[in-house]
């Protein structure tokens, strides 16, 4: 049994590369606030229930299942709230077997970085983030990069009007052939350098007029390219 004023379970079973299932019964989380890095490199682990782990007050969630390679389902619903959650930096990055459905239950509008959230997730080959919330984030830096099977992305619903960086955010995402930025807010961004860079497999691109500054590097080695569109 935790001690009820705790507050800080960072990084609490990082690389426990040895355990194959945590079970959550009378774990009094109810005032943690701090959860980074807490299963990060549990690799063994095919399965996390999390709906008995209360995170009603976590604000940090920052590389929390980081490099859990072999982790295929994520039950992340009842008690494990993502409401307050400010930042999910690097939450899923290195989850080779991440399956989208399972993120439908997260609450992301407080959220104000996603950088890193997918980055090298190498099997996944689709993300449906229809029903993320986005109209905090201002941090979309490397958020896909590296996810080198995946060939389609959702992000129709995407409020991106407080996004100021989006810098390598689909690097080398060598198997996506398009992608439709058209809905895009970019008011706020100052940095897409390197966003597209290593795309080989990219024919077609469409960016709101609404983009003032696109940055080095941000279509290098896109040899597939036939269709760029910039606004209207």
């Amino acid at each position: 049994m935790l001690k009820d004023d705790l507050t800080n379970l960072g990084y609490m079973f990082s690389g426990c590369d040895r355990v194959s299932k945590f079970e959550f019964n009378n774990f009094n989380t109810s005032n943690v606030t701090n959860i980074e890095r807490m299963f990060q490199n549990c690799s063994l682990v095919s399965s996390f229930d999390l709906s008995m782990l209360d995170t009603s007050k976590v604000t940090n969630m920052t590389s929390l299942f980081q490099g859990c390679r072999n982790c295929e389902t994520f039950k992340l619903d009842g008690l494990f709230t993502t409401s307050d959650v400010t930042t999910m930096y690097g939450m899923f990055a290195d989850c080779d077997k991440l399956n989208s459905s399972d993120l439908t239950t997260l609450d992301t509008s407080k959220v104000t970085s996603m950088a890193y959230m997918f980055q090298n997730c190498n099997t996944l080959t689709s993300l449906d983030l229809s029903t993320f919330n986005t109209s905090a984030v201002t941090d979309m830096s490397y958020m896909f990069q590296s996810c080198s099977a995946l060939t389609d992305v959702n992000l129709s619903s995407f409020d991106t009007r407080k996004v100021k960086t989006t810098v390598s955010m689909f690097n080398h995402c060598v198997n996506m052939e398009s992608i439709n930025l058209s809905s895009f807010d970019t008011s706020s961004l100052t940095n897409m350098e390197s966003m597209f860079s290593g795309c080989s497999k990219l024919t077609s691109i469409e960016i709101p007029d609404s983009v003032e500054s696109i940055g080095q590097y941000a279509f290098y080695n896109c040899t597939s390219v036939e269709s760029l569109s910039i606004g209207n």
